[in-house]
């Protein structure tokens, strides 16, 4: 479990979670909403310097502040780079306050049987050791992580576009409290949701 003051601002803190965990999948998409072209970097090393620039903006903004959040959700590459001459882990915790979290799902394998599942994690014990290591937090991902003493954020979704969306939900409700209620103490467990 990620230490006491970690664990009680996450529990009883109000505000937000940041999600600024773009990965090469969803990169392109966000720069272009801050109006950069892919025309506009050559390979995937300008691309991220490219979104590392504009989460910095973000990260070091007056608005970026613990009075409106609790922590901010970081893309691996994150861990590589710094902000204000600090790693950006430890400019979330000691310049702002907040909880930094580590996204280590690596996107969506194929659909079969009407169900697209997450891909294998490559080196996770490594990565896990490396956010520890560096204060994360959590981590956030796509499946329930029994390691690392890091507090886990599941991020479980209905399609938006599924035709039963509604029964879905309550199941996916139901099933989550059910599944919650089985837990061992003291064991924690942070989830993240789409407002129905």
């Amino acid at each position: 479990m990620p230490d006491a003051a970690a664990l009680a601002l996450f529990t009883t803190g109000q505000g937000f979670v940041a999600a600024l965990d773009q990965s090469g999948g969803s990169t392109p998409q966000a720069l272009q909403r801050y109006g950069i072209d892919p025309s506009q970097y050559r390979n995937e090393a300008e691309m991220f310097d490219l979104i590392h620039t504009a989460r910095t903006r973000v990260l070091t903004s007056p608005a970026f502040t613990s009075d409106r959040l609790i922590g901010a959700i970081l893309f691996a590459g994150s861990l590589d780079r710094e902000v204000d001459g600090c790693s950006v882990p430890e400019f979330l915790r000691a310049g702002k306050g907040l909880l930094p979290f580590l996204k280590i799902d690596v996107g969506l394998d194929l659909e079969h049987d009407g169900v697209q599942p997450m891909r294998e994690i490559p080196d996770l014990d490594a990565l896990l050791a490396r956010a520890a290591a560096q204060g994360i937090s959590g981590t956030k991902e796509r499946s329930v992580i029994h390691a690392a003493d890091l507090l886990p954020i599941l991020e479980p979704e209905i399609d938006i576009d599924a035709p039963d969306k509604a029964e879905a939900e309550a199941l996916l409700k139901a099933e989550l409290l059910r599944q919650l209620d089985t837990m061992e103490a003291p064991g924690s467990v942070a989830v993240k949701i789409t407002i129905p």
